[in-house]
């Protein structure tokens, strides 16, 4: 995951990144820590399945709680 990461930032394909590569990229995954944030409303460190669930339905997606238990368990 982590040279996945450095790929997608490492805009000059010099295999390694530099200060501006590593800004984009520490916003990147700050913006994706704010929306887990958003959405473990207990702040247990974890998306439980009844935070799932509210995010998909606050993001306007129509799912079912089983549809949630199929991706949870998975």
């Amino acid at each position: 995951v982590f040279h996945l990461l450095l790929g997608m930032f490492d805009s000059d394909q010099s295999g390694t990144i530099n200060f501006q590569e590593f800004a984009n990229l520490w916003s990147y995954i700050n913006q994706w820590k704010g929306v887990f944030d958003r959405y473990d409303t207990d702040r247990s460190g974890q998306i439980e399945k009844n935070e799932l669930f509210s995010a998909f339905t606050q993001m306007g997606y129509n799912v079912s709680p089983q549809f949630v238990d199929l991706i949870i368990y998975k």
